[in-house]
This record gives C-alpha cells, sequence and structure tokens, in this order.
C-alpha cells in the first residue's frame, strides 16, 4: 500500500513537536538556536527571540583543565577556579566528583534563607538546639532565644555554628527535614543536580555529597544577596541577642578564613572578597572563596580534601595565583 510521503513527514514532526514540548508546558525552538526570530513557549504565553542557555555566563566543565599548572595537588582531591560571569575555566581538578563537603554546605543553608527571608527577619528557637557530634561548633541555643537572620547568618558563615544552622532552617521551614527539602530543590534549580543535602550544617552523613563544580554553582548564586557577600567578608562581628530567659548575650567572633583575617595573603592583585571553610574528619580541609583578579573580574576558587591547614592554604595560593598569570580556558 503506498501512503504519500507529504502525510508520512506531516505525522513525525507532529510527533516530534509533542515529544519536545511536553503537552505545552515546555520550550520549543527552530532547528536553529541561534535565529533571532525563534518563536517558544514558556507555559502558555508564546515569546519571540532566542532564549538564553542555562549556561549563559556560566562556566562549564566537563572534565580536567590545566592540572599540570599546580604540582602540590593531590590527585585524590577537587579543587577549581573558574570564572563567574563568563565561560572561563581556568583550573579543574576533579570537579564532578562527589565528596562530603563539610562546612561549605552552610553557603547552601544561606543561600536558601535569603530566598525566603528578608535579614531583618527575628527568628525564635521553639525549643533547644541539641547537636550530638562530639567537638562541632556551637553557639548554644537555646529555647526562646531571639535574633534577626543577618545575627544568624554571622555566626552560621563566620564562626560556622553547627545549632545556627538547625535554628535557621527550623525558622525558614518550620522543621529541619523540610528545609532539607528546600536545599535539595534549589540545588536542582541552580542546576547543581549532582549534590544530596541530608543536614544544612555539613556534618559527617551517609549520603551527604556535593561536587566542586555544584559548590561553585551555589557560591555563583548565592553573592547575588548583599547581606551573604557582606557577612563572608567580616573579619570579626560583634553583636548581642536576646536569650529564652530575657538577658542579653553578648557575641564577638571572628571569621574562620584566614584571607579575612588577613593572617594569609593572596598572591598580587587578586582581591579575596571572603569565603567559607569546612573541616571533619572525611571531608578533609575544604575552602571555597570569592574572588576578583586585577580586572575586578569575579572567580569562584575551592580547594577541597586538603591534609591540614597548612596545605590547603599552600594549595589555595597556588591556585589564585593562576589569576595573575593569565592562565584560562573557554569553554572548559
Amino acid at each position: 500500500m503506498n501512503i504519500n510521503k507529504s502525510v508520512i513527514v506531516s505525522l513525525l514532526l507532529s510527533v516530534s513537536l509533542f515529544v519536545f514540548t511536553g503537552c505545552g508546558k515546555g520550550f520549543s525552538f527552530p532547528f536553529d538556536p541561534d535565529t533571532d526570530n525563534a518563536r517558544f513557549s514558556l507555559g502558555d504565553v508564546y515569546l519571540t527571540g532566542r532564549a538564553d542557555p542555562f549556561s549563559d555566563g556560566l562556566s562549564v566543565v566537563t572534565g580536567d583543565v590545566n592540572i599540570s599548572a599546580i604540582e602540590d595537588m593531590k590527585i585524590d582531591q577537587s579543587a577549581g577556579l573558574l570564572a563567574m560571569s563568563e565561560d572561563n575555566t581556568v583550573y579543574a581538578l576533579n570537579m564532578h566528583d562527589t565528596r562530603s563537603p563539610a562546612s561549605l554546605t552552610k553557603v547552601m543553608t544561606a543561600l536558601v534563607a535569603l530566598r525566603n527571608m528578608s535579614a531583618e527577619t527575628m527568628l525564635t528557637a521553639r525549643e533547644d538546639i541539641v547537636v550530638k557530634e562530639q567537638g562541632a561548633t556551637l553557639l548554644g541555643i537555646n529555647a526562646g532565644d531571639r535574633m534577626t537572620l543577618d545575627q544568624a547568618l554571622h555566626f552560621l558563615l563566620m564562626e560556622s555554628d553547627n545549632d545556627v544552622a538547625l535554628f535557621i532552617a527550623e525558622n525558614v521551614s518550620g522543621t529541619v527535614e523540610a528545609f532539607i527539602e528546600q536545599m535539595n530543590q534549589e540545588a536542582l534549580r541552580i542546576g547543581a543536580t549532582n549534590c544530596t543535602f541530608v543536614n544544612p550544617s555539613g556534618l559527617t552523613a551517609e549520603g551527604h555529597e556535593v561536587t566542586a563544580y555544584d559548590l561553585y554553582l551555589i557560591m555563583r548564586e548565592a553573592v547575588n544577596y548583599p547581606a551573604f557577600v557582606e557577612t563572608i567578608s567580616c573579619s570579626t562581628y560583634s553583636t548581642s541577642y536576646t536569650k529564652g530567659d530575657g538577658s542579653t548575650a553578648e557575641k564577638e567572633i571572628k571569621s574562620t578564613v584566614g584571607y579575612t583575617q588577613g593572617e594569609v595573603r593572596p598572591p598580587g592583585n587578586v582581591n579575596v572578597i571572603g569565603g567559607k571553610t569546612g573541616t571533619t574528619a572525611a571531608a578533609g580541609r575544604c575552602l571555597m572563596l570569592y574572588v576578583k583578579n586585577s580586572l575586578g573580574t569575579p572567580y569562584v576558587a575551592i580547594v577541597m580534601h586538603a591534609a591540614d591547614e597548612t596545605e590547603l592554604y599552600h594549595q589555595m595560593n597556588e591556585l589564585l595565583a593562576l589569576l595573575e598569570q593569565g592562565q584560562g580556558q573557554s569553554g572548559g
């Protein structure tokens, strides 16, 4: 039986359009994605022009980049130096390997909190916050304690208090479990698809893992919030908050980041805006920085699984020195 070829072509085109658009709720594009008169749908709204791809302005990493530039980086570590607003990967080592992130987790905790409430929001502890892991850094949150999210973020990101992570989670989402779900939803939203969060603190837990590239995406999103940038750039912070019994607690803390404290100097004209440390037995020593080169171009620098603090800062300085040398690779 002969069937008109034009009918077959029409049927095939109809099927392919249906599959691609997902019942009218996806994106439909012409064959050429760079055409300037494309017509595409977002939900039920039809637009003309060219839709920006997800990777627009991102450093895209598909494998190791420039690893011979740093001899002292161990082959079982993860590290990266990536531009925030353009596709420029200066260095990448094992950036898609999942690892325990330790307190680098708290950058995601801060991001979810700031996406859901203002820094001036008052938080109240419904009950004593108990963290059972021995040696975990704690502020000492008890039932009835009250402080703003801004204050809590300083304790979270500067001193890395683990009970504050739980305190923030309960206030933002009602329960820690609901907050963790939001963390994982936020990860998917920004394209950090290889991480799984099971707590908001980063204390070692089975299944709690992230890649260095996920952390790059998380930091890149977090610096859009002025309260986050202000907090990670602080060297010291003094404040007072109200305890559950009505008394006032006076606190003075300092950053755990050596660059922010002035204890470690970056190479040349590299400007370290701020960052976050993380340390557990499983994760080793970790550090993630928000930096700018001499031209003011922003980068994220990450070193994970260093053996000790000396090695961590030595490797980070070697990484930052690559910015002075003008090394990089577009299209990573």
